[in-house]
């Protein structure tokens, strides 16, 4: 199976949203299917109520947000508090360092070595917030 980038899963997520009631009644094998269309749209549900809670105005910025929820899981603000914090007061430059430090802030987070693409991404659009 060819691996599909987050806005796939999302264009997949919605129309799953739609028929989520038919899939369930078809069974186990038809959400096994469903699944990560449905873990895509978990993503960006809590990619929306996350920029809700941040006051972020930019509708650019929930794609971005979608994808890190997706890679990361929605609890990767436990996992960046620095970068969560630095969120909370508005300070988008110190969000995407932090995204980009380990927890001794002595070198490359784990995050920025897996996947520097989806990090610059990020930092990218951060840097789009100020």
């Amino acid at each position: 199976m060819r691996k599909k980038t987050y806005n796939q899963f999302i264009e997949e997520a919605v129309s799953l949203q739609e028929v989520a009631p038919l899939v369930a009644a078809a069974g186990m094998g038809a959400l096994k299917l469903g699944s990560y269309g449905l873990a895509a749209l978990s993503a960006y549900q809590a990619a929306q109520k996350l920029k809700k809670d941040l006051n972020i105005e930019d509708k650019n910025f929930l794609p971005v947000l979608g994808s890190v929820n997706y890679q990361l899981g929605t609890n990767w603000t436990q996992k960046f508090p620095l970068a969560y914090k630095a969120l909370q007061e508005r300070n988008y430059k110190e969000a995407a360092r932090q995204v980009q430090l380990n927890s001794a802030g002595d070198g490359d987070s784990k995050w920025l070595r897996q996947s520097p693409t989806r990090v610059k991404d990020f930092v990218v659009a951060l840097s789009s917030l100020n």
